[in-house]
């Protein structure tokens, strides 16, 4: 036994040439075993399915090595057929059927066990690396992002395989209510193979979404961005929040801050657009960043404009008219499909509701005008 395990650790080794430190004693032993195994249970024994121990240090070593799964196995089934015919070989008379079918049924069991137990551990193995990989890239992001970073950017470079100096879009993907992080990969190849000359950067977070970089040599275009926000996701109901462009580390921060900002505001919004821009909600981001003081700032600008009812609705809607078509009548009364007289007589009772007049104030009730519309009924009294 021991010689013909070492001319099958020769002919493995022959079946890796060029396979640098081939860890031949590891393999001898796995060898040793497999041979073992099939002679005890040629002679009688009981068939043992299960090399954990003998191959969690060959099958691990392999995945280390990035040694490729098929060529492994191929390997395995070249061992199995040598031995075959070594078994043949050793019978001083011809066998029957019987013994044939025992031979070869027992030996493709083995082998089979073998090729299992590899598989299991090879994968495990494969997982534990991307795990920690995860958990490194995760921590390099994050100190990225901290107020004080002080990250070097050889680190992010070996750790990320990201130029940090460049130009950077940050994104977050999400699925609400679902824990989809192969869909949310697919939406970030959809986006990232709509861009040109650019490196990609992909970290799944814990709470079920996707953190995404795009990162580009110079400033992405504003016909670019636009090109993003108009796409619809290649899976159905997943949402994408995106920041603006900007470089360098502080830029890489900026931007996924940025997208995380209204990815969060946009959970609690009446957006239904499946992309949303940091540029087109940035301020209803800031001031709807906290809901409850959101709705506190709404009450006190609005009054009882700020009422949860169909009278103060539709005082609201036409302030928001009269302050967006910069306080005229006639583009008021056009958008309100009224005539003027009714306008007037409206916007009077609007500002007896608002104990004070809409002119010089009516930055700070847009602005609520606009938290109604992006938040709905979450900011407005009941």
């Amino acid at each position: 036994m021991v010689e013909e395990t070492s001319e099958t650790v020769e002919v493995i080794e022959g079946f890796y040439p060029q396979v640098p430190d081939l860890p031949v004693d590891s393999i001898a032993r796995a060898t040793e075993c497999t041979l073992l195994q099939i002679c005890l249970t040629l002679a009688g024994g009981h068939l043992r399915l299960r090399f954990t121990d003998e191959y969690r240090s060959f099958s691990r070593d392999a995945a280390r090595r990035r040694t490729h799964v098929r060529l492994i196995v191929d390997a395995m089934r070249l061992v199995q057929q040598r031995w075959v015919e070594k078994f043949l070989a050793t019978f001083s008379f011809t066998p029957s059927a019987a013994d044939l079918q025992h031979l070869l049924t027992v030996t493709a069991q083995v082998f089979d066990a073998v090729v299992d137990t590899f598989l299991g551990e090879y994968l495990t193995e494969k997982e534990e690396q991307l795990a920690g990989q995860l958990v490194w890239r995760r921590a390099t992001v994050q100190a990225l992002c901290a107020a004080d970073s002080t990250v070097d950017a050889e680190l992010v470079r070996s750790q990320l395989g990201l130029d940090i100096s460049r130009h950077h879009l940050g994104l977050v993907l999400w699925f609400p209510g679902m824990a989809a992080g192969y869909e949310l990969e697919r939406v970030a190849k959809q986006f990232s193979t709509s861009l040109h000359h650019h490196q990609t950067l992909l970290v799944p977070v814990e709470d079920g979404q996707l953190w995404v970089w795009f990162s580009f040599a110079a400033s992405p275009r504003p016909e670019t961005i636009d090109y993003l926000r108009q796409l619809t996701p290649s899976v159905p109901g997943v949402r994408v929040a995106m920041g603006s462009p900007a470089s360098g580390a502080a830029g890489f921060r900026r931007s996924h801050l940025q997208a995380r900002d209204v990815a969060g505001a946009v959970q609690d919004s009446n957006v239904e657009a499946a992309v949303v821009t940091w540029s087109e909600t940035r301020l209803m981001t800031i001031f709807g960043h906290d809901i409850e003081r959101a709705c506190w700032f709404v009450e006190s600008s609005l009054g009882p404009l700020s009422l949860a009812n169909d009278h103060a609705a539709e005082q609201r809607s036409t302030l928001l008219s009269y302050i967006e078509s910069n306080q005229s009548l006639l583009q008021t009364a056009a958008a309100q499909h009224v005539h003027r007289n009714t306008i007037v007589y409206r916007i009077r009772r609007i500002e007896e509701s608002l104990a004070k007049p809409i002119a010089p104030n009516r930055t700070e009730l847009h602005c609520a005008l606009q938290l109604i519309k992006f938040f709905g009924s979450r900011v407005l009294q009941t």
